[in-house]
């Protein structure tokens, strides 16, 4: 059952998606401030992954998991692994497995997703990859995006 009710105030919806957690509420207060720009296209900007997280149980530490454990403090990782599941291009099942797993690395599963999630939705983080190792070369300045066929590609890097 959801614990966020859209009147809820942002402070609220902190306190009740953290649960008090203080990485939790790092992670809720970076996905707010920066949601938007991450994911232009998402309709409730910073708030739609929180959303999400309230509809499939994420709550609390293991939110702080997610983000810090997972997605290496990467917060367009963690925005990345919550929109796939939103398409369907990952299972949220699965996603909760990972971060009860306490430390699944899920950084270069982030790397392959970006570009599926890029391709329906060509805004997300203004086009750029996520700064990890792809095909064994890691980016200096952390960019990188896809052509026309998917594949990889540095920028200016």
């Amino acid at each position: 059952m959801s614990k966020i009710q859209l009147n809820d105030k942002v402070e609220d919806l902190v306190f009740k998606m953290s649960e008090g957690n203080p990485g939790a509420i790092n992670v809720l207060l970076g996905m707010i401030t920066q949601g938007a720009e991450i994911d232009p296209d998402n309709a409730f900007g910073g708030y739609g992954p929180i959303m999400m997280m309230d509809e499939w149980g994420i709550y609390g530490s293991s939110i702080y998991c997610l983000c810090n454990d997972c997605c290496g403090k990467d917060i367009v990782a963690t925005l990345t692994m919550l929109r796939a599941c939103q398409l369907g291009l990952y299972s949220a099942d699965q996603l909760k497995k990972d971060i009860d797993g306490r430390g699944v690395n899920l950084m270069d599963k982030a790397a392959e997703l970006i570009v599926k999630v890029q391709k329906i939705s060509p805004s997300f983080n203004g086009g750029q990859m996520i700064g990890v190792k792809v095909s064994g070369s890691e980016f200096r300045n952390g960019r990188s995006g896809a052509d026309e066929a998917g594949n990889t590609v540095a920028i200016d890097g």
